[in-house]
């Protein structure tokens, strides 16, 4: 047991100006974080959309025109161990602009970045970066018929890692992490999509990026190797950490959905990656191949909703430490690839919609009842059964 818990407050809001010639929408969003080791950490996002839309251009053509602002800060403290310290400022700007024939379209922008940061810990005096960047953007998508569409792009961006992001990720975080913004200088990629008949739709596709500070997590030693049983909790070679490295990125996805009658639905993904990093010889916690088999099947005048969804996770690398003791002594070896095994989670679902304010509901999750290791050391729950109401006014 880590003793470890959090609390967090997040109001988020969006507002559509679908009356305005200039504003398409405003949204903000808000966090506050703080853990039972009295970390702390704050954040806030807003982001104005301008947008003006068909803008006559030749024959048959038509242009849009978007601009997206956005600010987000975010500060983040911990009073643990290096007791690191880190503050950002992200100001981006993302002007595009898509020219329409048809169902086929070219857009062509750009993301401006200027990115202000601060780290400190207690070993290290405060370092300041400031940092602007500028990101490609275009994208074609080509219809030669409904059923096939072809398209290509190139993108990027920065993306900030929080305390509360990678927490909602790994739980088992130690209270005191190093947080820097990843950077996805290019990311191309190519695809065919299409809906044959609007009974099959489809979705295929590849991509290659390089990224700069891709955040990856990493099972920590004992801090310290005092000999004693009055341990802290945290201190048993029990927690994660998040590590950063620059590498290229290759992945292949494929999603489709089946409509074999009205009211049934069947999908699936296919998700592939390949990391290869400058400096980790390991990629922790980054499945070659993700897998997710779908139904959802409605009834009743669609009162009543069932539904399926089965996930496969290869193989995942991770390191690991253990004990050898020598009697007083001890010490600790490191094991840096060792193998945590694929898995396949089996989950079933029920709603009935009384009205339009209540629904009950039932889920059974884990329904193979096998007791696998999303990170070493701490098992999921074997099978579960949950139900409930819900209330929506």
């Amino acid at each position: 047991d880590l003793k470890q818990s959090y609390n967090e407050l997040k109001i988020n809001g969006y507002y559509d100006f679908f009356k305005n010639n200039w504003i398409n929408d405003i949204r903000f969003k808000s966090s506050m974080l703080a853990d039972h080791f009295d970390a702390k950490e704050t954040s806030g996002e807003a982001q104005f959309n301008f947008s003006k839309y068909d803008l006559p251009f030749l024959y048959q053509e038509k242009i849009n025109a978007d601009l997206g602002v956005k600010l987000a800060t975010q500060k983040s403290q911990f009073e643990l161990l290096n007791k690191s310290e880190s503050q950002y400022l992200i100001f981006a700007m993302t002007p595009k602009v898509s020219f329409y024939k048809g169902n086929s379209y070219l857009a062509i922008g750009s993301d401006f970045s200027f990115v202000n940061g601060k780290n400190a810990d207690k070993n290290t005096p405060e370092a300041k970066t400031n940092n602007f960047r500028w990101f490609p953007f275009a994208e074609v998508l080509y219809e030669a018929t409904e059923q096939y569409k072809f398209y290509a792009g190139i993108d990027g961006g920065v993306k900030m890692n929080s305390y509360s992001s990678l927490l909602q990720e790994n739980p088992f975080l130690v209270s005191d992490v190093v947080l820097k913004p990843t950077e996805t200088k290019y990311h191309f990629y190519l695809g065919l999509k299409g809906d044959v008949d609007q009974t099959f739709k489809y979705d295929v596709n590849a991509g290659f990026s390089e990224l700069r500070n891709a955040q990856f997590f990493k099972a920590n030693d004992l801090f310290d190797y005092v000999n004693t049983l009055n341990r802290s909790a945290y201190n048993f070679a029990n927690t994660f950490s998040a590590i950063y490295d620059d590498g290229t990125l290759s992945e292949v996805k494929g999603s489709v959905q089946y409509f074999p009658l009205q009211n049934l639905v069947l999908d699936a993904e296919l998700h592939f990656m390949n990391f290869k990093l400058d400096h980790l010889n390991e990629v922790y916690y980054k499945p070659v191949v993700q897998t997710t088999i779908g139904a959802k099947y409605s009834l009743l005048d669609r009162k009543l909703n069932l539904g399926f969804k089965g996930i496969f996770v290869s193989e995942r690398s991770t390191n690991s430490f253990s004990v050898v003791t020598t009697f007083p002594e001890f010490s600790i070896q490191e094991k840096t690839k060792e193998s945590l095994p694929s898995y396949l989670d089996v989950n079933l679902n029920a709603d009935y919609k009384i009205n339009k304010n209540f629904t009950v509901f039932v889920m059974g999750n884990n329904l193979l009842n096998k007791k696998y290791e999303h990170y070493l050391g701490y098992k999921v729950l074997g099978a579960q059964v949950l139900g409930g109401l819900r209330i929506a006014f």
